[in-house]
């Protein structure tokens, strides 16, 4: 490497350093605020429950729970809710219990801690049925179900979304069924019964549009209100001044009666009046003329004083606006530079073509939303004595994207490189665990709240000869695709519902599933990060994983290249003229 690829080097990292370090202050002072403010409510809480104003101390438990949830700090907040809920008990405060439950229920789905939040919420259900809201019923009943979902108990969310169903069509409320529509296809798309979430899926479009009609609708009534309200004034208008119009007329008869009978005496006297007014006008005149020339070269040296003052002031601000943007400009070219050599040394780090050439038939389509990446494809091969080597692949999406998710790219990407060549870890689910651990200890997550980290899928081939392996693959939320040679299905497999990294105290070691697989020559495997089926059309729907499905098993028979052809043209006629909001990665691969 020679000197100027080292300061180009040295430049990079010290900018990264830089944004690091302001983020993490940001986050230090916004905590010392949080944690001020949550001592100062515990101190007053502690003083009103002694005195016995319990609702008191209960509005500061619940003011300090709203902060600990804005700061991401899910567990903390769910005991100070429930400390409210515990005094809304011992009060009898059935209203209160209830919103108790709810807030409880929320923070613990965000927190994805779904056995607690189904507590609550059936709790809460018990309220709400006393109250007989059916409003509240339908959002309770919807919340329960996802929940339940992600439980994989899917007899009771189905048995709860499709009351929740049922009741939103009593009030004929189309914004709840519209949700609870999309609830019904998510469960019955994890379920697998492809058949059901197609049609809830149907059902959700068609209320979503009649929604987007009705609010069309009520605009044009509105509009046309509007317009018929000013065509009323306009005509109240018009006769108003039609009267008035008349009223004009009559008193301008009378007064040229009236100037008739007076117009010679008023000549006479106007005569003598003009004489003398006459002598007065000039006079006035001259005087007038005076202070007017006189004014004028007050007003006109004044003007040229200001006129001055401003040219020298703008010449001034001129030159400093220069002068930034020269400097703005030179920072930009910097900065850019920096990021084009990110670019750079992203790509030496992602596997060669030819490198995966070697063991599979591949297409890649690897689409960064800005010029570098928060996603990476990663390939590694371990002989252990054998002449048929094992093979690891992944894809693997980091949290966010540009220079923020490049750089979690580059430790996602050093860590498996550890765990695998180094380590010699062997278990694409002990790999996942391993690397969930080194994630937290490499960001200080316990230590520093981050909560950065990745999803992916990882694959291992096991040759068993004659052109067979053993497809041992393992996911954080994210799926593998396999289309079979013989076959025109594609067949999923999900993996775990749980990411790598982040910093809830559940996530310090947690156990992902392995996944065995029988491959054979012809057969195509498909990994993909979540940028393609999150990305928008004009409609601002989503592409989605039917869509990709359907462009996948289209095209499945045909070469690789031809199918990256076509997918990548799916996507651009989908998109026509949006932007693109995430990075894209889809690989397929195809076994030779």
């Amino acid at each position: 490497m020679n000197i100027s690829s080292k300061i180009h080097s040295i430049k990079y990292l010290l900018h990264i350093i830089f944004l690091l370090f302001v983020i993490i202050s940001v986050q230090n002072l916004y905590s010392q605020n949080i944690e001020e403010q949550i001592k100062e409510n515990n101190y007053k809480a502690s003083v009103y429950l002694s005195e016995g104003k319990k609702n008191a101390a209960a509005q500061l438990y619940s003011q300090s729970a709203y902060l600990l949830r804005n700061a991401g700090r899910l567990n903390e907040a769910a005991d100070y809710y429930k400390k409210v809920l515990d005094i809304n008990t011992d009060l009898g405060n059935s209203r209160g219990q209830m919103t108790s439950h709810n807030s409880i229920a929320m923070v613990y789905l965000e927190a994805e801690n779904y056995s607690n939040a189904v507590l609550h919420l059936e709790k809460e259900l018990q309220f709400r049925k006393q109250i007989n809201n059916k409003a509240e019923i339908i959002n309770v009943l919807a919340n329960l179900a996802l929940a339940q979902n992600e439980l994989s108990k899917f007899e009771s969310a189905i048995e709860n979304i499709e009351q929740a169903i049922s009741l939103s069509k009593e009030l004929n409320d189309f914004t709840l069924l519209k949700r609870c529509y999309g609830v019904a296809y998510d469960i019955y798309y994890k379920q697998g019964n492809d058949t059901k979430s197609k049609e809830y899926y149907e059902l959700y479009s068609t209320i979503d549009r009649r929604l987007k009609e009705q609010k069309m609708e009520e605009i044009t009534d509105e509009a046309k209100r509007i317009v018929t309200e000013a065509h009323t004034e306009k005509e109240l208008t018009q006769q108003e001044l039609t009267k008035t119009s008349k009223e004009l007329e009559e008193t301008v008869t009378t007064l040229h009666k009236v100037e008739k009978i007076t117009h010679e005496q008023q000549m006479e006297i106007d005569l003598k009046e003009a004489k003398i007014n006459e002598q007065n006008a000039l006079l006035k005149a001259e005087r007038i003329r005076r202070r007017y020339l006189m004014t004028g070269i007050i007003a006109l040296t004044l003007f040229v004083l200001v006129l001055t003052f401003m040219i020298f002031k703008i010449r001034n601000a001129n030159k400093k606006i220069n002068q930034q943007r020269l400097w703005l400009e030179k920072q930009n070219k910097e900065i850019r530079a920096s990021i084009r050599y990110a670019q750079t040394i992203q790509q030496a780090m992602l596997p060669a073509a030819k490198e995966i050439e070697k063991y599979f038939e591949p297409f890649i389509i690897y689409l960064p939303k800005d010029i570098v990446s928060g996603d990476f494809y990663w390939i590694s091969t371990l002989r252990n004595g054998s002449e048929r080597p094992t093979i690891y692949f992944s894809v693997v999406d980091c949290t966010g994207h540009g220079v923020p998710g490049a750089f979690m790219s580059m430790i996602g990407n050093r860590l498996l490189n550890e765990i695998v060549n180094e380590k010699k870890q062997s278990s694409p689910s002990e790999i996942l665990s391993s690397l969930n651990i080194l994630i937290r200890e490499a960001l200080r997550q316990e230590e520093t709240d981050n909560n950065d980290g990745m999803d992916m899928s990882l694959c291992k081939f096991e040759n068993k000869g004659n052109n067979k392996y053993k497809l041992v693959y393992s996911g954080a939320k994210r799926p593998l695709y396999v289309i079979k040679n013989n076959e025109n299905k594609l067949i999923t497999h999900r993996g775990d519902r749980k990411s790598i990294g982040g910093y809830s105290l559940s996530k310090r070691e947690i156990k992902f599933t392995n996944y065995e697989i029988d491959v054979e020559s012809g057969d195509m495997i498909y990994l993909f990060s979540d940028g393609i089926i999150d990305q928008n059309g004009p409609d601002r729907k989503k592409f989605g994983r039917l869509r990709l499905e359907e462009a996948l098993i289209d095209c499945a028979k045909l070469r690789p290249i031809e199918q990256k052809a076509i997918v990548l043209q799916r996507l651009k006629d989908y998109m026509q003229n949006e932007d693109q909001r995430d990075d894209i990665t889809l690989v397929g691969l195809k076994i030779i």
